[in-house]
């Protein structure tokens, strides 16, 4: 007797970001397990662009739904009810609430898992407020880090067992696919490289006015940023910071790549100057790669996975004399291992479906 496949959906953006990246590794790690994937994007803005098709594997099923944010609920109850999926997936936290709106009114009874993207004290008071009362109707909801789960619990009103920590899984396969592609970087240089998207929680401010104070020590010292740009009030605070720094010629915004390893590769240290992470998975694909990382202290997971003098160095955030002295003592760092994930999290992610579906 040939048994049938569990389907499992993934609901995401058509967004390039971590929360939607980290969406299709969780797939690809489920494929793994035998499920079978189906993909949703929810696209609210009508000419925006998939950035996402690059990264989906040709083999899902992937539907697009286009509409207004509070339309949205009437589509995807269409489409549960249409396609009945074994179990639900979302990481984004405002589509994960229509999800578990569904299941508060009785409209959809499969299993839902949430992973949520951010520190909950990150999000707005109204997405607080919102998880506070659909949260609790997931069948398992997803912390990134130990602390994360602190604060579910606290703001969201949930109870501990219901939360699973599963620390960021790496795409392994995509980086050393990527890392085989070449890029141009200025040559007999220092390399700095930085990646995200260009907006105020990754505090690009501080960390150009860092790299002057590296600049004027290593004077062949140049700063990659990987990123799709933010808005245009803080686009142009960036470009004066980086006239008033007088590093022009040393600082490059590339924009967003789809794929980041061919540069990162070449970076001699990592750097993230974000005021909050969720979880900087970019950090552990960097350190993956065997590279230094200077960074900022602004989840505490971050001093966990980086260590003082082995494999990087951490500081205070919005402190450029200390994320530059970071950045310095970091280029000394050679001959690093690659990251591994000691917490085993591509199992852990199998093992909450499992439990979810067999429940």
């Amino acid at each position: 007797m040939i048994t049938k496949k569990r389907r499992i959906l993934l609901i995401t953006r058509p967004d390039c970001g971590g929360a939607e990246r980290m969406t299709l590794l969780y797939g690809k790690i489920l494929e793994r397990a035998n499920y079978e994937i189906e993909l949703l994007l929810l696209q609210i803005h009508k000419n925006s662009t998939n950035q996402l098709s690059a990264f989906i594997p040709s083999n899902w099923n992937v539907s697009v739904i286009v509409n207004r944010f509070r339309y949205l609920i009437f589509n995807i109850y269409r489409y549960l009810k249409r396609n009945k999926p074994d179990a639900v997936f979302c990481s984004t936290i405002g589509f994960s609430n229509l999800l578990l709106l569904l299941k508060f009114l009785h409209l959809y009874s499969g299993k839902i898992v949430v992973r949520d993207c951010n520190m909950p004290s990150k999000h707005t008071k109204q997405s607080i407020f919102f998880s506070r009362c659909f949260f609790r109707y997931a069948d398992i909801l997803i912390a990134q880090t130990d602390e994360m789960k602190s604060e579910m619990i606290e703001l969201y009103h949930v109870k501990a067992d219901k939360i699973k920590v599963i620390h960021n899984p790496i795409d392994k396969d995509l980086i050393l696919k990527g890392v085989q592609e070449d890029v141009e970087i200025l040559p007999n240089s220092t390399v700095f490289m930085a990646c995200g998207r260009l907006q105020r929680q990754k505090d690009i401010i501080t960390l150009i006015k860092a790299f002057q104070i590296v600049h004027n020590k290593v004077v062949n010292a140049v700063l990659y940023v990987i990123g799709r740009e933010g808005d245009a009030g803080y686009m142009n605070e960036i470009h004066s910071a980086i006239r008033s720094c007088g590093v022009e010629e040393r600082v490059f915004l590339v924009g967003f790549q789809e794929n980041p390893y061919k540069y990162l590769k070449n970076a001699d240290v990592f750097v993230l100057s974000s005021l909050y992470e969720g979880l900087p998975n970019v950090m552990l694909e960097a350190m993956y790669l065997g590279k230094p990382v200077a960074a900022t202290q602004c989840i505490p997971y971050i001093s966990q996975v980086v260590v003082d003098g082995k494999n990087g160095y951490t500081c205070p955030v919005q402190d450029e004399k200390a994320l530059a002295d970071c950045m310095l003592a970091a280029m000394n760092l050679k001959n690093l291992p690659v990251y591994h994930d000691i917490n085993q999290s591509d199992e852990s992610v199998m093992d909450v479906f499992h439990e979810v579906l067999n429940s």
